[in-house]
């Protein structure tokens, strides 16, 4: 009952945004009281951090009252989250080899991956970050950090969001029309993930569940909730999250740090039977990496469902980052060389999500593919060099590899 509690308050909270969208789903929740509980109970709180903070990436301090329960999490056709458990660069490598090609699989009118035989490896470059894009009528042009210059006829932008609000990639000429708006009102969230390894599955004889967690009054969201890896994995691991503001703390907090929060933790729930040292840390904080700088995408308290259309509209009628406006029908009218925007945040309905990310790239595949005619390969050569630039791994790495074509 107390679930069905949390479930009633944040349902009215939704209700309260909805009538006033410049409240937060934490304001829209103040005064909410529900089988005795309010959003101040210890075991609301932890639900708060564990199936809406940790969920959408985002304290409930910024998320939309308005627009919260909108996203689409896992699909229409998925009834539980989904984990790659030898994680994503199995997917990665498997596309770079060939194995696998998403080509195939959008030409016949599908979403799903296509184990083929006839591989054709792709050349990856790493460690040459994107500092430029010049587009213009003629075509782009790529600078990457050693100063190398890629020059194509289509640029499929899959930074994330972190990336473009840090304006880290230069545009020339600089963004305009919907895009700067879209980029700073969809909001940016932060998570930390922490994997704690031990000799062994020490927890197992006292709670062998496949999560479990802690509810207190303050941190809700500072390594309450446990993953249990000898069961996921049969592996002595556990892991952790700090979530809301409190991944903001988790930042800036060392191994060592982590550790003593997480051993406090531990202790108040199982007792002093914890062990005193953990054998390793592996601590992971997507907001300090320079790749993403944030976690995902989330609807912020301001967001409007047009920000995320505005990145909509720049996929589906292919006005892009510069260039006049667009005849209606025409893609070319808007631009005949520019660079494409695609990630997880142009997605509304499945934002900070994978798949999010995947259907977006699809999508925009399918309309270069429309473009340019099934048959004919899209060039893209740089100087000295064919392979991909960094950048391009982030967001739909299967469509950059299914359709942008080196001239190798």
């Amino acid at each position: 009952f107390k679930y069905t509690a949390y479930e009633q308050i944040m349902q009215d909270a939704k209700e309260a945004g909805q009538v006033d969208p410049t409240k937060s789903m934490w304001t829209g929740a103040a005064g909410i009281t529900k089988d005795g509980l309010t959003r101040e109970s210890e075991i609301i709180q932890f639900h708060m951090s564990r199936d809406a903070e940790r969920r959408l990436g985002a304290p409930l301090e910024s998320l939309s009252g308005d627009l919260y329960g909108t996203e689409d999490t896992y699909g229409p056709v998925a009834s539980e989250e989904v984990i790659p458990t030898n994680g994503y660069n199995q997917i990665v490598e498997a596309i770079k080899d060939g194995s696998v090609s998403f080509k195939e699989s959008i030409l016949s009118g599908t979403d799903v991956a296509t184990v083929t035989s006839n591989k054709k490896p792709v050349n990856v470059t790493l460690s040459r970050p994107v500092t430029k894009i010049k587009h213009s009528a003629s075509g782009v042009e790529i600078t990457t950090s050693d100063g190398t210059i890629w020059d194509a006829k289509w640029a499929l932008v899959t930074v994330p969001l972190g990336v473009l609000k840090a304006s880290d990639i230069t545009f020339d000429p600089a963004l305009s029309g919907d895009l700067p708006q879209a980029i700073s009102g969809v909001g940016l969230g932060n998570i930390v993930k922490v994997i704690l390894h031990f000799d062994t599955s020490w927890w197992a004889s006292l709670d062998n569940s496949h999560f479990f967690g802690l509810s207190q009054s303050s941190n809700r969201g500072l390594f309450t909730y446990f993953v249990n890896g000898n069961q996921a994995m049969n592996l002595p691991v556990l892991i952790t999250f700090a979530t809301g503001s409190d991944a903001d703390t988790a930042d800036g907090m060392t191994n060592d740090d982590v550790w003593s929060t997480v051993r406090a933790n531990l202790v108040k729930m199982f007792g002093n039977q914890i062990p005193t040292t953990v054998k390793n840390v592996e601590k992971w904080s997507w907001t300090n990496d320079q790749y993403s700088k944030g976690a995902y995408s989330y609807a912020m308290v301001g967001t409007e469902t047009a920000d995320f259309g505005r990145f909509e509209q720049l996929i589906r009628n292919r006005m892009f980052f510069g260039g006049p406006a667009p005849e209606a029908g025409s893609m070319r009218a808007a631009a005949e060389f520019s660079p494409v925007c695609s990630g997880e945040h142009t997605s509304f309905e499945h934002r900070g999500t994978v798949h999010g990310a995947l259907e977006s790239g699809m999508r925009i595949a399918r309309d270069i593919i429309e473009e340019e005619g099934v048959n004919k390969a899209i060039p893209l050569s740089g100087s000295g060099s064919h392979d991909l630039p960094r950048w391009s791994l982030f967001g739909c790495l299967a469509i950059l590899f299914g359709y942008i074509v080196s001239q190798t």
